[in-house]
């Protein structure tokens, strides 16, 4: 605000000009009206993070989206009663049809011996050439 007001000493002819305390008045009373902050000596006050909009609950919604109680959250609190988890027992029947048609994750490795791989054959060379013929 400070480099505003002397600016516009600068331009204006000297005569006309009013008072440097009548424009630091006239900069508090705008900066009153348009709820701005007035800040005569130019300092850094973080004024524009604290004006951003707080990330917080958007956070909250996003990794905890209304929290509610699913059938895992009932039968944790009320072992002694059955709770049949329907989307759990499609998931898992779509797990088994997956695996039937191929389609379902790769076997684990269980040790040293699964590390050896294949010669693998580039196309192209001689020797893959020498291979599919023989």
């Amino acid at each position: 605000m400070a480099t505003a007001i002397s600016t516009i000493v600068k331009l204006l002819p000297t005569k006309a000009l009013p008072s440097r305390e009548r424009l630091q008045e006239l900069a508090k009373t705008s900066a009153r009206i348009f709820s701005t902050t007035y800040n005569p000596h130019n300092l850094r006050t973080g004024n524009r993070v604290l004006r951003e909009r707080l990330k917080g609950p958007t956070l909250l919604d996003y990794y905890l989206p209304g929290r509610r109680f699913g059938v895992t959250d009932l039968r944790r609190h009320f072992p002694m009663l059955s709770f049949v988890d329907e989307e759990e027992r499609q998931r898992l029947q779509d797990v088994q049809s997956k695996k039937a048609r191929g389609k379902g994750a790769p076997k684990k490795k269980k040790g040293a011996n699964d590390k050896k791989k294949k010669a693998k054959v580039v196309r192209g060379s001689v020797e893959g050439y020498i291979r599919a013929k023989l």
